[in-house]
C-alpha cells in the first residue's frame, strides 16, 4: 500500500481503524465497475468521477484498509475542499 497512499494518511488509518473519514480513492477504468465492491466493504459511495477515474467514498478506516489492498485501487488521498482562484 506504500505506493497507494502516502506515510502520514496510511499512520492515521492505522491509528484510530474506526474513526469515520472521507477519501478520494483513484481506480483503473471506470469507478461505476466498483460502487457494489466498495459498498461491501461497507463504505458509502458519495460520488464517482468517470472523467478522473475515482470515487468520493466514507466510511471506517478500517475498511480503506481493505480496499487499499484490491489490485484495481491505484490511490487513496484526503477528500480537501477545492478552492477556486480568488476565493
Amino acid at each position: 500500500m506504500d505506493r497507494k497512499t502516502s506515510p502520514q494518511l496510511l499512520e492515521d488509518l492505522q491509528v484510530d481503524p474506526e474513526q469515520h473519514i472521507n477519501l478520494i480513492v483513484s481506480v483503473e477504468g471506470d469507478p461505476n465497475f466498483y460502487v457494489r465492491q466498495v459498498q461491501e466493504l461497507h463504505l458509502e459511495v458519495r460520488r464517482t468521477f468517470s472523467l478522473t477515474q475515482k470515487l468520493a467514498l466514507s466510511g471506517p478506516a478500517r475498511a480503506f484498509l481493505a480496499l487499499s489492498q484490491k489490485e484495481w485501487v491505484t490511490k487513496l488521498e484526503e477528500d480537501r475542499p477545492v478552492k477556486a482562484l480568488g476565493d
